[in-house]
């Protein structure tokens, strides 16, 4: 509870810096071309999803957030009155709020490692099969490649050490490629110097992601158990 202000001055600079992209976003010309970028690569699905898009007039609704607060805490004997409730009871009662509250530390720490590490490793297997090779606005894509790698190291006590040290060799490799070149990959579709050291960059992170998802079955009792 001692970082909640910190916390919620972080979270108030990236709901701001989330509405700005939706303000650029919802911009006519900016919308324009989101809509031209969909059509070109999904041409023969076009006429379905055109419908489904939402009006950019909402999306300021739709992307807006706001935070609660819930302290993650078992009961507190001092603070509580029981009564005559008597001793084994009381004892019970406070075993109960403690894995009650260790329960929810445990479902919340399995979110963040699907989050985390779950689409870290979904995006090192699409730029593995070639998801870089093709397409457009893939300057985007870059950026959006480190802040996922960032995170890694933001969550590491999650991970493993090794994981921590392929996010950092990752983006050492990718923070050398120059704007010029980034913005290039736009233009460019097929292999190449660029995308080919994008990909040699989340080789080793997506192994070593992968060796932790199999060493610890995540999503069965054993995972569970490693998370605990």
């Amino acid at each position: 509870m001692s970082k909640t202000g910190l916390l919620l001055a972080e979270l108030r600079q990236r709901r701001q810096e989330r509405l700005e992209l939706v303000l650029r976003l919802k911009s006519r010309q900016e919308w324009e071309l989101f809509c031209q970028n969909l059509q070109q690569k999904y041409p023969e699905h076009w006429h379905l999803l055109r419908p489904r898009l939402p009006n950019p007039n909402l999306l300021l609704e739709k992307f807006d957030v706001t935070w609660s607060l819930n302290p993650l805490t078992p009961l507190n004997p001092s603070a509580i009155n029981f009564g005559a409730i008597n001793e084994t009871d009381k004892q019970a009662i406070i075993e109960e709020s403690n894995r009650m509250a260790h329960q929810m530390a445990r479902t919340r720490a399995q979110s963040i490692v699907e989050v985390v590490f779950g689409e870290m490793l979904q995006t090192c297997d699409q730029i593995i099969k070639g998801s870089f090779e093709t397409g457009r606005r893939k300057f985007a894509s870059v950026d959006m490649l480190i802040n996922q790698i960032e995170r890694l190291r933001n969550f590491s006590e999650f991970g493993t050490p090794e994981i921590s040290q392929r996010a950092d060799q990752a983006l050492c490799a990718l923070k050398t490629l120059s704007s010029t070149e980034i913005e290039s990959l736009n233009s460019n579709q097929g292999k190449n110097a660029i995308t080919a050291a994008i990909k040699a960059a989340v080789v080793p992170v997506q192994q070593e992601i992968a060796a932790m998802y199999a060493a610890a079955e995540v999503g069965s009792g054993k995972a569970r158990r490693s998370l605990e």
